[in-house]
């Protein structure tokens, strides 16, 4: 998920991120977030999501980490 325009989190956020983690956890995948601007990275690092989300400076680093992960999302032609 690119979080590079994101400005201000209110106070649903959260709850929007966790649920979205949950959901593509359950299915085997992991929620990797790309371009978080500092404040907000610490404003999720004091709700304790830091711990479960992956962070990447690039939405291309968050593609590559997701497809090492999961290698059937490489798809070669």
């Amino acid at each position: 998920m690119n979080m590079e325009r994101v400005t201000c989190l209110d106070s649903t956020a959260p709850a929007v991120l966790i649920g979205a983690w949950w959901r593509v956890r359950d299915h085997g995948g992991r929620l990797d977030l790309a371009g978080v601007p500092a404040p907000i990275r610490k404003i999720l690092h004091v709700a304790c999501l830091t711990h479960d989300l992956a962070f990447h400076d690039t939405t291309e680093e968050a593609l590559r980490a997701s497809a090492h992960s999961h290698p059937r999302c490489l798809k070669t032609r």
